[in-house]
């Protein structure tokens, strides 16, 4: 039981709860809404105007829904009690098995081949998608809108339904069917489709369809939430073998609208790299262990809490054969020998290296 960082989370959420009540405040204004994309739904409707912040102006709430985007996933109300003056006992028992560490006979089996079980859930995806090929063609054509966008659930439903038929269609074959894909993005009137056709699209593909990933960053690069989207989604690409992949990856923090001092955007680009992407952080030379571990080191000087949050990722590495075993430790071993590293992250490494 790591005590020090279950202490260190509790004094954060008596700094959180001032951000939780604000936020609560902003969506009881919005009209109990608490998703940006059904904030500016409503807006719009309201005012009949295509600018969100004119809209949100005219009906004097400006204010709270630039608030709402600026705290929005920075806290989660549900964690606080009613007055939001501290975690609720159910979050504080969450936080005391998050730093609690067990593990089983089954944990501690070496894994031989790091990438071996997403491979063959890729291969068993890639099956299912050309054995029901003509289902998901006429899945996906049936379900074109017909109408104005709509937040329905039922809308909702059939909109997820036909952007999965687009996604499995892709596993197909993309060449057949990257149109259809390029097609829905361009066309598209809402960001759930627009998103979806780019997913599919951009992760497992071998290209890297810049022009449409420019364009949804010149569309969106106003909108916070919008753009740590569009830097996770370039973290979580498949490598597909590209030695410079985690240099680029790497490159990604020296963009204008990259910022690792704010928690969300960084751990967009960071987090989702060294969580998400099992090949790239995986790689040959170890490369993505050194990205992780430099990052562990820069994070921690600027926000302990995130950088040991980070650091869980190496929880396993024991596990690793030994030629990922030999790197990992590699790396392991230069955030111990960093100067001035948190408390945070120094009882975590004593976790991680514990024999």
């Amino acid at each position: 039981f790591n005590e020090s960082a279950y202490r260190n989370d509790l004094n954060q959420g008596t700094k959180d709860a001032a951000d939780a009540k604000t936020l609560d405040r902003c969506i009881k204004a919005l009209n109990g809404l608490n998703s940006l994309e059904l904030i500016e739904e409503f807006l719009t409707s309201e005012t009949g105007f295509k600018n969100i912040r004119m809209s949100a102006d005219s009906l004097e709430l400006l204010e709270e829904y630039e608030t709402f985007k600026k705290l929005s996933g920075t806290v989660d109300l549900w964690d606080f009690n009613k007055d939001f003056s501290d975690y609720t006992p159910e979050y504080k028992n969450l936080l005391r098995e998050v730093h609690t560490i067990y593990w089983s006979k089954e944990e501690t089996k070496i894994i031989e081949n790091t990438s071996s079980l997403l491979d063959k859930i890729n291969k068993l995806k890639a099956s299912m998608a050309i054995r029901l090929k003509n289902e998901w063609e006429l899945t996906f054509h049936k379900l074109q809108s017909k109408g104005l966008y709509s937040i329905e659930p039922k809308e909702i439903s059939l909109r997820s339904l036909k952007n999965l038929s687009l996604n499995m269609l892709l596993w197909v074959d993309e060449n057949t069917y990257k149109d259809l894909a390029i097609n829905q993005y361009i066309k598209s009137d809402n960001m759930n489709d627009q998103w979806a056709s780019l997913c599919s699209l951009y992760i497992k593909s071998k290209h890297t369809y810049q022009d449409l990933i420019n364009d949804f960053y010149d569309r969106n690069k106003h909108e916070e939430i919008s753009l740590d989207r569009w830097f996770s989604l370039q973290a979580i690409k498949y490598p597909h073998g590209d030695e410079r992949f985690v240099q680029k990856i790497n490159s990604l923090k020296e963009h204008k609208s990259f910022n690792i001092e704010n928690p969300n955007r960084g751990m967009s680009l960071i987090g989702s790299f060294c969580f998400a992407n099992i090949y790239g952080f995986h790689s040959n030379d170890g490369s993505g262990y050194d990205f992780w571990a430099q990052n562990v080191m820069e994070i921690d000087r600027l926000k302990p809490q995130i950088a040991s949050s980070l650091m869980k990722r190496a929880m396993d590495w024991k596990r690793l054969n030994k030629k990922y075993r030999v790197m990992f430790e590699k790396s392991l071993h230069k955030i111990e020998s960093t100067q001035n590293l948190s408390i945070n992250c120094r009882e975590m490494l004593k976790v991680i290296l514990f024999e």
